[in-house]
């Protein structure tokens, strides 16, 4: 990293602008708050406080099957991909972008482990969606981003959320998630 991360300079398809996105179609940037700060997509920078009632539904939620410390990073994990995700639609910087990305992976990695927690493998395969051991799980990782905030400085934040061991291609996750759906409600040969 170790380069300046200028607003507005994360930009898709422009050359060594670090941030690798696809097609999107773009809002008209527009001023925000008494500072008239710049915001390049004002409906989806606005669109992010869905997250933080995602957060508020777990809380509120009395039934839950997993511990605590499961839950507690789940509702951190809401909380911070609703400030990171505003702040890669207003700000279209790399830090943004990799908030926004991350913390879906860091919010789907925690459900996978929720959802095979009781499950009595050690495979890390199951567990971990990964070949070989993982250093932490996704509450040791979504605890240590909650930290990054006050441990370190913006600079740092992009390399400490690209380097922590997660699996990073959400996509991933979501399949496990969905294959252990299918496992509940299907035989396995169909699974």
């Amino acid at each position: 990293m170790n380069r300046t991360d200028y607003w507005g300079e994360c930009t898709p398809y422009i050359n060594d602008t670090r941030c690798p996105v696809g097609p999107y179609k773009r809002n008209i940037s527009a001023p925000f708050g008494e500072e008239k700060m710049t915001i390049y997509e004002p409906c989806n920078y606005v669109s992010n406080v869905a997250y933080y009632r995602s957060a508020t539904r777990v809380c509120d939620y009395p039934d839950w099957n997993i511990d605590d410390a499961q839950i507690k990073g789940i509702k951190r994990g809401f909380t911070t991909l609703a400030m990171g995700s505003a702040m890669w639609h207003g700000s279209h910087t790399y830090v943004g972008y990799s908030f926004d990305n991350n913390m879906i992976a860091v919010i789907s990695y925690l459900a996978h482990q929720a959802a095979v927690s009781n499950l009595p493998s050690n495979s890390s395969v199951l567990h971990q969606l990964s070949m070989t051991p993982r250093t932490k799980d996704g509450v040791e990782v979504s605890e240590d981003l909650v930290k990054m905030f006050s441990e370190k400085s913006v600079p740092e934040w992009a390399q400490i959320m690209d380097t922590a061991d997660l699996p990073h291609v959400y996509f991933i996750t979501f399949a496990a998630l969905i294959a252990t759906g299918f496992s509940l409600m299907f035989p396995w040969v169909v699974t």
